[in-house]
């Protein structure tokens, strides 16, 4: 199976770390983030899970304005994933779960101007923390995005699949189009 990931990735405060596995098994990428990765593995038929782990992010990997507000942010962005050459849309991204992994020092900020920390952040695209985001798939990855999008469409007018609607439809295509001469299109060969 291919998988490709596109990222965008903070590198001012220094290169963020990263490690993709499948499910729990070894990694299949351990080290700075680059722009993009594909992975060709053997995955097995079934239900799996994607993990980036974003590891190694210090309390200091941050810059401040004179106000206190973050303006560099040593970090990585999900923008992209393929499964066998086929990219997934946006709310396919977004379905992905980031479990945070908080620094101490956060915490106990977050603790002092009584701000509650999520377990989890989803939907979430961006691995500022050090944590893992999860994406559960399923491999042959075009049966289940097929699966997953035919059950994503609106429901339809019956009448406009019924072979009557059919029928008009290719009758007015043949009575609009124009005529033929069988002759003209003989010489032309």
């Amino acid at each position: 199976m291919n998988i490709k990931l596109k990222f965008k990735v903070e590198r001012r405060l220094g290169e963020p770390t990263i490690r993709i596995l499948v499910d729990e098994q070894m990694s299949s990428f351990d080290g700075p983030c680059p722009d993009e990765i594909e992975l060709n593995l053997s995955i097995a038929p079934g239900d799996h899970e994607l993990r980036i782990i974003h590891y190694g992010k210090q309390h200091n990997h941050h810059e401040y304005d004179k106000h206190g507000n973050v303006v560099v942010d040593r970090h990585v962005e999900i923008v992209g994933i393929e499964f066998d050459h086929i990219k997934l849309f946006d709310h396919e991204l977004r379905e992905g779960e980031f479990f945070p992994v908080y620094h101490p020092d956060y915490v106990a900020t977050a603790k002092e101007n009584n701000v509650k920390l999520p377990y989890s952040i989803c939907p979430n695209l961006y691995l500022g923390h050090n944590g893992t985001w999860r994406l559960h798939f399923a491999n042959p990855p075009v049966d289940w995005l097929i699966y997953k999008r035919k059950n994503m469409l609106p429901p339809t007018s019956p009448e406009w699949h019924s072979s009557e609607r059919t029928l008009e439809v290719v009758k007015n295509y043949f009575k609009n189009a124009p005529e033929l001469d069988w002759q003209d299109i003989k010489h032309q060969n």
